[in-house]
């Protein structure tokens, strides 16, 4: 069955608010009460439209340079999709140091936020993959929507 990656592409991004919501619900210990809001908020006003944005600012270019190469399996992606999400990371924290400046930036916040921009880079690749229907194993011959 061959699968879209215009449908991998348009959905594969939306993985990464949506495991950050979930894991900041859980992982959530502060007693306020509108922290699900707040939440909310940041979803959909930074987190949706800049995973796009890396999605596709950093993303499309990777798996143009795979497809490129005749082989093209999923493990190719998805470990080189987790520098790709620290990159993203840190031009989004670079774009708040220069919206609020530094003073909100902890060292221990930064190297959390490494580790969760790694864990979103692999998510969305793997969704990716997934959705794209690209195999593990590339031999040149399997059919994919990359073709």
């Amino acid at each position: 069955m061959r699968r879209s990656a215009w449908l991998a592409a348009a959905i594969s991004p939306l993985t990464a608010p949506l495991v950050f919501v979930v894991g900041r619900v859980l992982l959530d210990t502060s007693p306020k009460e509108n922290v699900t809001w707040e939440i909310g908020a940041y979803s959909l006003l930074i987190a949706i439209p800049f995973s796009y944005i890396s999605s596709y600012l950093f993303g499309a270019p990777l798996i143009y340079l795979l497809k490129r190469k005749t082989k093209y399996p999923c493990h190719w992606a998805i470990s080189l999709s987790a520098p790709l999400g620290v990159i993203a990371v840190i031009c989004l924290y670079l774009l708040t140091v220069a919206i609020d400046g530094p003073q909100h930036l902890e060292r221990e916040t930064v190297a959390y936020s490494f580790g969760g921009g790694v864990t979103l880079g692999l998510v969305v690749a793997f969704s990716f993959c997934l959705l794209g229907g690209i195999t593990m194993p590339s031999t040149g011959r399997e059919k994919s929507a990359l073709r």
